[in-house]
């Protein structure tokens, strides 16, 4: 009898939704007075440090528990290597902004968490294309032929996926402002093994302590 393996995954973290306070709403909104924009349109924080003010002490005690749990438990990375922080930034899509494709460089792990609900989703593309430049039509799309996978921005929920994972966000539609904090990380400890020569010792710097 036939069977099919599905190899090479990749693993989307998706959390269990976490209740925003009033004080956290309302520090992500005033926020939005203290933005820059990029070329593409998407409103982001001129901090990109966000979740190490005082507003957010209690998210990114949420967040830093989801990362480890897909860091340890979900991918089984090795807890020698320490998984930490490195920036953090709101962004505001107004009405007929959207957010280009991109993947995040010098980073292991992003994330997006949702202060907002929206209709728009967050669009993620397939590493390799099945079939290289061939685009060929389906009969019924899966998780076996996707090379996109889209999902719907729901308040209170964070995503969590490997950086190099291409993604984009759709234009927004509504007259509501669409808020998200998206988030980097990178490890400190010992890459790889001394007697396959790929040992690689990496230190944390301070300011992430």
């Amino acid at each position: 009898m036939s069977t099919i393996k599905k190899i090479f995954p990749t693993p989307i973290y998706i959390s269990e939704t976490y209740t925003l306070s009033e004080n956290e709403i309302s520090a992500a909104e005033k926020h939005f007075n203290n933005i820059s924009i990029n070329t593409n349109g998407n409103f982001t924080t001129n901090n990109k440090l966000i979740l190490e003010t005082a507003d957010f002490v209690n998210l990114k005690k949420y967040i830093k528990k989801c990362i480890d749990e897909y860091f340890y438990s979900v991918l089984q990375i090795s807890k020698d290597l320490k998984i930490y922080l490195t920036q953090s930034w709101l962004n505001f899509n107004t009405k007929g902004t959207s957010h280009h494709t991109h993947f995040h460089s010098n980073s292991i792990i992003s994330g997006v968490f949702y202060f907002t609900d929206d209709n728009a989703a967050i669009n993620f593309q397939s590493f390799y294309p099945k079939f290289g430049n061939l685009s060929l039509r389906y009969e019924n799309q899966n998780d076996l032929n996707s090379e996109t996978f889209n999902i719907k921005a729901t308040k209170g929920i964070l995503l969590l996926f490997p950086s190099l994972l291409s993604h984009n966000v759709d234009n927004n539609v509504s007259d509501n402002t669409r808020i998200s904090l998206s988030l980097n990380t990178f490890v400190s400890g010992t890459l790889g093994i001394y007697d396959n020569l790929t040992q690689l010792k990496l230190r944390k710097d301070e300011e992430y302590e």
